[in-house]
């Protein structure tokens, strides 16, 4: 299976990724994200964004050196790869994607959101927002946000809007003695659309279970 995987996602993709790990400015430990910039080509042309399906279409992750993670073909927006022995498991959920805008006509920007849950000795569970350009009619991977999100929360993960161009996600924040069941708190990040990349603006930590008022 894995070596049927690799063969997908080479077919997919071009070598020659030359990345970059962006370090956010003031950030401290605990906080579980990370901002990168794979700037990762697609194989092919693309004449439109909008044409692209994305819900059927090879999603790739990046780990938080610009190692190439996993990659997925996505079918009705869900790509799972599972041991034969049944005891660990990947998978791909798509959630949305969004254009961005941009006051150069001859390059297009979407910002694509979808999930990552894995489970082998233990369970694991992130959320990407990665950037995709496209340029004479180059597919690439510009930036991606990866945050953790195996905290307990029944709230939202991400959210986007769409007039302001501002992308907020919540990433998980270890605080000292957390098991790895049992986080916190949790970093909410708010990033600026900016200059063909999403630019940290705001982080706050909160508690994953606030204090009930008196």
């Amino acid at each position: 299976m894995n070596k049927i995987l690799a063969l997908i996602c080479l077919s997919f993709c071009l070598t020659g990724q030359k990345g970059q790990t962006i370090s956010p400015e003031g950030d401290d430990e605990g906080g579980d994200y990370s901002i990168t910039q794979p700037n990762f080509v697609y194989r092919g042309e693309y004449p439109q964004l909008q044409h692209l399906n994305f819900e059927n279409f090879v999603l790739h992750t990046f780990d938080e050196k610009n190692r190439h993670n996993i990659c997925g073909k996505l079918h009705g927006g869900f790509w799972k790869d599972e041991e034969k022995n049944h005891v660990g498991m990947e998978s791909l959920t798509w959630d949305d994607e969004h254009p961005l805008s941009t006051g150069n006509s001859s390059i297009q920007y979407v910002v694509v959101l979808f999930d990552y849950f894995g489970v082998g000795g233990s369970s694991e569970s992130d959320g990407y927002a990665q950037v995709w350009s496209l340029q004479d009619k180059k597919l690439i991977i510009v930036q991606q946000i990866q945050f953790n999100t195996h905290f307990t929360s029944d709230d939202w993960y991400f959210a986007f809007d769409k007039n302001r161009q501002l992308l907020t996600v919540r990433a998980s924040h270890y605080l000292p003695g957390d098991a790895h069941c049992c986080i916190s708190a949790f970093d909410e990040l708010t990033f600026r659309w900016q200059d063909g990349l999403f630019k940290l603006q705001k982080k706050v930590t909160k508690p994953t279970h606030p204090a009930s008022s008196q």
